[in-house]
Parts: C-alpha cells; sequence; structure tokens
C-alpha cells in the first residue's frame, strides 16, 4: 500500500504537544510527501510574520525535505487532476487547491492519504492517524473533531472549479 501524507500528518511533530497517535504512525509506516504538500508548506513558512517563527519552521522543512520520500508531480497527475477538477463529487462540493492536488495524486497512484481532512478528499482513500480510522473516497467523517485546522494554517479556500 503507498501512503502520501498531507500537511497536517507532516507538521504535527513541530507542534509543542504532537498527537502521540500521529507520531507513532509516522514511526512505524512508509510513506512519500506528495511535492504539493512541499509547495503548502514552504507557502506557509512564507507567509509567517514572525522571523523566528519562520526560521524555526524553514529548520523543519530543511530536515523533512533531506530525509522523506518525495512523489514528484508528472505530466500524467496533471491530467488526472483537470479531470477530477470537473468531477460530480467536485461540482457538488468545491474541493480546496492543495487537497485537490493531492488528491490526484492519490488517485493517480491509488495510493491511500493521510490526513486528518479527510472530507478534503473527494476521489481518494484517506487514512486519519489521529484516530486510525479509514475511509472510502468522499465518506463523511466518524465522530467529532475537535479542530478543523489542527496545524493553525489557513486553508488556501481556493476551489478548482
Amino acid at each position: 500500500m503507498i501512503y502520501l501524507v498531507d500537511t497536517n500528518v507532516l507538521s504535527e511533530p513541530t507542534r509543542p504537544e504532537p498527537d502521540k497517535n500521529v507520531l507513532t504512525w509516522l514511526d512505524e509506516n512508509d510513506y512519500y510527501v506528495p511535492s504539493p504538500v512541499l509547495a503548502e508548506i514552504q507557502h506557509g513558512i512564507i507567509g509567517k510574520v514572525s522571523v523566528k517563527e519562520r526560521l524555526y519552521l524553514q529548520d523543519n522543512f530543511d530536515a523533512i525535505v533531506e530525509s522523506a520520500a518525495i512523489l514528484n508531480w508528472d505530466m500524467e497527475t496533471s491530467i488526472k487532476w483537470a479531470w477530477l477538477c470537473y468531477s460530480k463529487e467536485v461540482k457538488k462540493r468545491p474541493q480546496a487547491f492543495w487537497d485537490s492536488l493531492i488528491d490526484a495524486m492519490g488517485v493517480r497512484y491509488d495510493a491511500v492519504v493521510v490526513t486528518r481532512d479527510v472530507e478534503g478528499f473527494r476521489h481518494s482513500r484517506t487514512l486519519d492517524p489521529w484516530t486510525g480510522i479509514e475511509y472510502a473516497p468522499g465518506e463523511k467523517r466518524k465522530g467529532k473533531v475537535e479542530s478543523e485546522n489542527p496545524s493553525g494554517q489557513a486553508s488556501a479556500g481556493e476551489s478548482v472549479d
């Protein structure tokens, strides 16, 4: 099975009190970091006002890039993304820009997207490492979520319609 790690999972270890379930999942599984996740993280770092915070996050980012198995965007994924932008699922419920890119990679590689934002992915299977629950493409979250945005980063909020 191929796992693609979303931004909220990859950034969890940098939080003041990271979730133990997520840390265990990261330690016990092999996974890829999709290149759009790296772009999203770098975008968030550049937007930080605090120089101290920006430097701290940049150091963590650099360590990830040096050690992670990165899955690059390719032509086949580009074509898959374009088609998925016009799917009935996305037309019914628009998708955030970064999620749409990662979703296309999940479909292209028949991978499971590991994320807390399981409802953000219309076409890929997902796994929430906070709870250990797996979801079918587009399936609604089971149970209550304390924070819809645990990373503290603003959502791109862009639609692919």
